[in-house]
């Protein structure tokens, strides 16, 4: 029995950079989904998927969606900043399903990105490795559980319909869009403060 067999409704969907046969990029991937994410799904009684993993015949790009917008679960891995996993991870966002983020400690997060909640780890730490596993599995049983969902894509949205809503909805939506400016303002605030910390070139 294929992983494809056992079920979209009970998947992980591992959205990962791959690399070539044989590449650091591909060795460590393996790791991270073997040791981390594959254990972390299985506590939750998933199995996890990623793109090369998909046996079934056919156009790789649509499959690929397809495991995005109808896997149970997913684990974004953004190490490398990889164009691929923004794009799958902002379709699963769009669509407001469970999504992890993960990353290698380090990783300079684009500002868009940085407030999300993210966990980082180093893969090479057992102890670290470990505690992602675990932040995983707290993080999906939140949403899996109680439907909580974190997806800037589908706030913007939501925020967009409260707008033109009765006058709660508005205050409701001028609210938000406040709390969204201070937030991008103090994120402004520290890059000016780090610049000017910084030691002259």
């Amino acid at each position: 029995m294929t992983e494809l067999a056992l079920g979209l409704d009970n998947e992980c969907f591992f959205i990962a950079p791959i690399g070539s046969d044989g590449s650091e990029v591909r060795q460590r991937s393996d790791g991270v989904m073997q040791f981390i994410v594959s254990r972390a799904a299985e506590e939750l009684g998933l199995h996890t998927v990623r793109a090369d993993k998909i046996a079934d015949p056919g156009q790789i790009n649509l499959q690929v969606i397809d495991h995005v917008l109808q896997a149970k679960a997913a684990v974004a891995d953004l190490t490398g900043l990889n164009p691929n996993v923004f794009y799958e991870m902002a379709v699963r966002h769009t669509a407001k399903l469970p999504l992890v983020i993960i990353a290698e400690k380090d990783t300079d997060l684009p500002f868009d990105i940085a407030q999300m909640r993210t966990i980082f780890f180093t893969h090479t730490n057992l102890q670290s490795a470990d505690e992602c596993r675990a932040g995983i599995v707290a993080q999906l049983r939140q949403a899996l559980d109680n439907g909580i969902v974190d997806s800037p894509i589908s706030t913007a949205l939501d925020v967009s319909s409260l707008s033109t809503g009765n006058a709660i909805d508005r205050s409701v939506a001028e609210l938000v869009t406040t709390v969204e400016d201070i937030a991008r303002s103090q994120r402004e605030l520290r890059e000016a403060v780090s610049l000017l910390r910084a030691p002259p070139p």
